[in-house]
This record gives C-alpha cells, sequence and structure tokens, in this order.
C-alpha cells in the first residue's frame, strides 16, 4: 500500500515513514475523543498542551512535509525537463510514477489550470472577478499541503481496510466450512486461468485470479453488511477530513463534527424534497447505513442472519435472467441506496476498488496457507445435530454458520464507530 501511495523512492519501506504513518492514524482517533470533552473556547489550548496525540499529529505532519516535499520537488523538474527521475533500483524512470502523490500533484495543477481558463462574471462597480456560487474557486495547494493530505489518504485507507479485514476473517474463522468453499474457488480460478494467463505477469495473473472470486466478494460484502466499520454511511474523501486538523500557525481552525466518524451534510439553503418534506437551512442531514442494510424490505430473507454466499448467489441469479448484467450491484464495491458503506453518488470512496483488491489478495493468501478457528471452540468434527443444537436460539445465526468453528465475538460500538472486540482471539494453523 505505501508503494501506491508515495511511489518506489525507497520511503515506503523506511521503518521511521511506516511508523509515522500508523501513528498519525491511531493519534488522529485518540486526539479526536479528547478533543471533543473541551469546550470549543478551551480547544485550541487544549490542543496545544493537553492533548499529546494533537501534538504528535503535528509531529507526523511536520515528517511528511520534510519527506514527501522534496520528491515531489524532484518529479517537477523531471517535467519540466530540468532533471531526470531516478527509481530505487538507481536507473532513470522514462514514464511518470503511477502513484497517489503523482495524481495529486497533476490534480493540483489541472485545477489551477481550469480555474484560469473559466471566465468568472465582473463587478460592475468595481470590475474585479466575482467568484460564482456554482463554480467556487480552487485555490491551488502546496507541495506542503499536499504533503499533508497524503497522510489523510493514509488515515481513509489503512484504518477502514485493516478493519474490514479484520472483520472478514473473524467471519470465515467461525466457519470453517465456507473457509473450504472459499480455498475451492481459489484453487479452481488458479486452475482455470493458468492456460489463459500463460505468459503474463505475476500481476496480471494475480489481478485475473482476484477478479474471478464472486464467493469471496459475496463473503467480504456480507461481512461488512453485518459488521461496517462505521455505523453510519463513511466517504473516505470526505468523512476523514473531518479528522483531520488543519492548522494555522498552531491552532486548530477546524474542529470535529458533532459525531465525527458519520457521513453529515449541512443544508446551506432550504431543501424541498419531491415527497413534499422540507428541510430548513443548517440542517445536518445523517445516512444510516447500517440500519437500511438491515432493512427487510432489502433484505426479506432473514437480513439478520450471516449468509456468506448471499450476494454471488443473487449475481448467478441476476446473470442467468438479466441480459443488462445488473448483477454488478451485488459486488462488494458497488454503491447504491440499498449498499451504503462506501457512500453513494459522486463522492462515493474513490479507493474502495483498491481496498477491495489488497483485501482479497491478502485473504486469498491466509486461506490457501493456513487454518483459521475462534479460540477456544470446539471440535470441528462434532456432528450436525451438535451443532444444530448449539445453533437453536442464537440470534439469526450471527455467530455461527456452516461448520462451527466458535461464535464469532460481537464488535464493541461506541458512537458511530465499530471496533473489533478487544478480547477477540484467532488460532491460526499452517495447513498440512
Amino acid at each position: 500500500m505505501g508503494r501506491v501511495f508515495v511511489g518506489g523512492s525507497g520511503l515506503n519501506r523506511q521503518e521511521s515513514w511506516v511508523h509515522t504513518v500508523t501513528q498519525f492514524v491511531e493519534d488522529v482517533f485518540a486526539g479526536g475523543w479528547k478533543l471533543k470533552t473541551y469546550s470549543h473556547f478551551t480547544r485550541p489550548f487544549a490542543a496545544r498542551f493537553l492533548v499529546p496525540e494533537i501534538r504528535r499529529v503535528w509531529r507526523a505532519q511536520a515528517a511528511a512535509r520534510r519527506e514527501l516535499v522534496p520528491i515531489m520537488k524532484s518529479r517537477l523538474l523531471r517535467e519540466a525537463g530540468k532533471s531526470p527521475t531516478i527509481d530505487e533500483k538507481g536507473k532513470e524512470r522514462k514514464q511518470k510514477p503511477l502513484d497517489l502523490l503523482q495524481w495529486l500533484m497533476h490534480n493540483n495543477i489541472e485545477n489551477n489550470n481550469n480555474n484560469s481558463a473559466k471566465s468568472s462574471p465582473t463587478s460592475p462597480l468595481s470590475g474585479r472577478k466575482l467568484r460564482t456560487k456554482t463554480q467556487p474557486a480552487r485555490k491551488k495547494k502546496s507541495l506542503s499541503e499536499l504533503a499533508e493530505l497524503t497522510l489523510v489518504a493514509y488515515l481513509g485507507s489503512t484504518h477502514t481496510t485493516g478493519t474490514t479485514l479484520a472483520n472478514l476473517l473473524l467471519d470465515i474463522a467461525a466457519r470453517p466450512r465456507d473457509a473450504e468453499a472459499l480455498r475451492e474457488e481459489v484453487e479452481k480460478s488458479s486452475m482455470d486461468l493458468d492456460g489463459e494467463a500463460a505468459g503474463s505477469t505475476p500481476a496480471t495473473k494475480q489481478s485475473l485470479h482476484i477478479s474471478r472470486t464472486s464467493k469471496l466478494d459475496s463473503y467480504m460484502k456480507e461481512s461488512q453488511r453485518l459488521n461496517p466499520a462505521f455505523l453510519s454511511t463513511l466517504l473516505v474523501s470526505v468523512c476523514f477530513l473531518l479528522f483531520h486538523v488543519f492548522f494555522t500557525h498552531g491552532v486548530p481552525v477546524l474542529i470535529f463534527s458533532p459525531n465525527p466518524v458519520t457521513h453529515s451534510r449541512l443544508t446551506v439553503h432550504p431543501i424541498t424534497l419531491s415527497s413534499s418534506l422540507h428541510i430548513p437551512a443548517s440542517t445536518h442531514l445523517l445516512t444510516p447505513a447500517s440500519e437500511v442494510s438491515l432493512d427487510p424490505d432489502i433484505y426479506p430473507d432473514s437480513p439478520h442472519t450471516f449468509r456468506g454466499f448471499r450476494f454471488s448467489d443473487l449475481r448467478a441469479l441476476n446473470s442467468s435472467t438479466d441480459k443488462d448484467n445488473n448483477g454488478a450491484k451485488f459486488q462488494f464495491t458497488a454503491t447504491s441506496p440499498q449498499a451504503l458503506h462506501f457512500g453513494y453518488g459522486p463522492h462515493a470512496c474513490p479507493g474502495r476498488f483498491f481496498a477491495s483488491t489488497v483485501i482479497k489478495a491478502l485473504v486469498r493468501r491466509i486461506l490457501m496457507e493456513f487454518d483459521l478457528k475462534i479460540a477456544g471452540a470446539g471440535d470441528e468434527d462434532e456432528d450436525e445435530e451438535e451443532r444444530r443444537e448449539r445453533r437453536v436460539g442464537e440470534e439469526g445465526g450471527k455467530g455461527e454458520g456452516k461448520g462451527s468453528g466458535g461464535r464469532r465475538p460481537e464488535n464493541d460500538v461506541l458512537g458511530a464507530q465499530v471496533s473489533l472486540a478487544r478480547d477477540a482471539e484467532v488460532w491460526v494453523r499452517r495447513r498440512r
């Protein structure tokens, strides 16, 4: 993930940089909750003197500027033809790097060019150009600001990806028979593609294998549906900016929203919906993604029951009856009014495709090399009658599945944020 973010300059493998970005994620969450306990009036003082996590956030921002600004400057010199770009192997690179840092730089330049090209209305009194309401001008960011935005991207990717992966592994560990079905799919996709991908690069083969694991994709979506990282819609590109503390001379100028881990919007003018519902200005709107995922009108077949292959079955059913291939709406990365954990519309999480690929690659490797089981679970060879008796009375079978690997530990909920149970433990054994 680090290479995709900051390129192959070697920075992504430096222990100090890895520590900086991982600690930054922890400090933003911990510092945010601590800062909320102070009044708005005292928060600038508390951030500077009473909340050590906020001071560590400042140090992480300084480290990002120190490490990333020189990299961006060298890239700008190369684009101007004044300097070659040397990769981590000491070879001159002919093409532009394909990473987040380059994307931020390109997007920053494009936005600035677009602003210059747009014609804005002028004031009849002063003759100055006016900033229109429909097309607000975007100020070009400095390299230091782009370096800090890179930290925000780490914040929006490492926590959510890690939490989703951990929830998925807990769900698989609680259902060994499902794990076997997932392994069979992975093995079958590997065999089917051996001939098709002959001569392809290892990265291409890996991509082809991942794209043909519909059961694993379904398992990820079902795990996210019942055990999301957040109870409300999370838009990484927008929501996590609420966590990011922007500073002017060390004083926070943007404090956390009333609920910092939810997707909320503030109406700037009154809105009347087609249903005649009137929403006044300055109203906070919140999307209850978790409740939508449990709506019996959307999931009439046991919405509270964990069925790992629910969406792969729906995709198979749609592919055989729907010529428009609407089965794609049941993919893990798909967004719709019925699937809001990645957001919806133009502000949906832009990194969900990358996160999906990373999770699949990791789970695929884990499944093929290890057996997982919830700590303290009974023997896997207990008969079906014993398993059925243990499942009686448990809500919707949420902790049990096909083949019991132990009851899945329930997640902890703090506000709208969901975290793994602190006592959750998974036994891992290398497969024989």
